[in-house]
């Protein structure tokens, strides 16, 4: 009987009699031993949707074959992950805009696109996780923070607000013009 390392333990996994599982060959490793977690996350995650799946269709499948516990960790990595991809672009757009508003003579396109570029995918994240709204005024605080080391670092600029000086609002708003000195 195949047997599937699951971290700290190993799990037998009962196949139909006589005949090879579908799942079996589709998720061995070339070696001709099911991957697990800590060795494939790929052949991990395809095999686990896979299982969940037929689970949800009715089929029966051995519960042992899922692994529950990291199936549970892996969707609450999916909110850290898109918790983590709209600092960094709040942290990308918020160095723009210190950029924008306090090298006005440096303005180019190439920061009016990054800003726009950086609202579009940030404004996508919220349509995708709604939730994240409600996380805007902390997680924005934290991005500042970023912001203002790297946009220090890149211009020389010494005298760059501690705190953000644009709202939640302002920060995503409208892309700025050529003639705008104040919160974009």
């Amino acid at each position: 009987m195949p047997t599937v390392a699951s971290g700290r333990s190993t799990t037998n996994i009962a196949f139909a009699a006589g005949a090879k599982s579908a799942i079996w060959e589709q998720y061995t490793t070339p070696e001709g031993r099911m991957s697990d977690y800590d060795t494939d996350l790929l052949i991990w995650s395809e095999r686990q949707a896979a299982l969940l799946r037929r689970r949800a269709a009715g089929e029966l499948v051995n519960d042992a074959a899922i692994d529950w516990s990291n199936v549970a960790e892996e969707i609450e990595s999916v909110g850290r992950s898109d918790r983590r991809e709209l600092r960094n672009r709040l942290a990308r757009l918020l160095q723009h805009l210190l950029k924008w508003r306090y090298q006005p003579d440096h303005r180019s396109r190439s920061w009016r696109a990054t800003i726009a570029t950086q609202r579009r995918e940030i404004e996508a994240l919220l349509a995708d996780s709604p939730s994240l709204r409600a996380t805007l005024p902390d997680v924005l605080a934290v991005a500042y923070r970023a912001a203002r080391d790297d946009a220090i670092t890149e211009t020389g600029l010494l005298d760059l607000p501690e705190a953000s000086p644009f709202t939640v609002e302002q920060t995503l708003g409208e892309p700025p013009t050529d003639n705008t000195n104040g919160p974009v």
